[in-house]
């Protein structure tokens, strides 16, 4: 029987774990990674004559050394033994995880891209032409729903993509260098990530709850405004505490000394 091992690679809350346990019910092992506490957690399961594991690694936005989950994820992916990559992203949010994936795909590993939460993007009257985001990123893009089992799309569908890919006769098992981003390369990664996002996705403009939430949004995500905007909301919080706090402080001078 061949062994596959894949990486799973994600933001924070775009549904790995719901995805796991939608793809088996095999036993989860977990343990840490070495030299740090974070969980390492592994599932095992059969198709069709493969053993697959699959390596949960932590949710992280970017492969940076920043955090300590980035940090983990980084070097996996770097360093550790597996052979291809599973990159699993929230269909409500693709332009923000588009930038992960963007950064995944330089590192010339074999890459499938699950698009979880696939029954959400719909009630929110979301569209994403998958043949087209297929083309765009050159790599399978399989929609997935993994948050119940009667809501269970696709999970036999991604596995076999899983099998046929991990059959094709280009693999590059050598270890990669994943550089840390400079501001400069992050903005490379969102940028690219908004241009391909904005060519596959469509949404149902009589949705107007979530027109206003998209909107806002873009504005508050802006790559080039989106900082500025998120330190003139902090310096404004920062403002208030120190007006009020120095307002109580008087008074509670007032009143030890009448």
């Amino acid at each position: 029987m061949k062994e596959i091992t894949i990486a799973l690679v994600g933001q924070p809350n775009v549904g790995k774990s719901s995805l796991i346990n939608a793809l088996s019910n095999a036993h989860l092992k977990v343990g840490n990674f070495a030299g740090v506490t974070v969980d390492k957690m592994e599932v095992s399961l059969v198709h069709k004559e493969h053993q697959i594991t699959i390596i949960d690694l932590p949710g992280t936005y970017a492969l940076n050394d920043f955090t300590t989950e980035e940090k983990v994820t980084k070097d996996f992916l770097e360093k550790g033994q597996y052979d291809l990559i599973l990159n699993v992203v929230d269909s409500t949010n693709l332009e923000r995880n588009l930038a992960l994936s963007a950064q995944l795909l330089d590192t010339n590993k074999k890459m499938l891209l699950a698009l979880n939460m696939w029954d959400e993007a719909q009630k929110e009257g979301i569209k994403i032409n998958t043949e087209k985001l297929s083309k765009e990123l050159g790599v399978v893009c399989v929609p997935t729903s993994a948050r119940s089992k009667e809501d269970r799309l696709n999970t036999e569908l991604l596995l076999d993509e899983i099998v046929r890919l991990y059959s094709q006769n280009t693999s590059n098992n050598e270890s990669i260098k994943v550089p840390s981003q400079s501001f400069k390369e992050s903005l490379k990664y969102s940028q690219s990530a908004q241009k391909i996002a904005k060519s596959v996705i469509s949404e149902n403009k009589q949705n107007a709850s979530f027109e206003h939430t998209y909107k806002i949004d873009k504005i508050l995500m802006h790559q080039r405004y989106g900082i500025f905007i998120f330190l003139g909301f902090m310096f404004i919080i920062f403002s208030l505490s120190f007006l009020i706090g120095g307002g109580y402080k008087q008074q509670l001078k007032s009143y030890n000394n009448p």
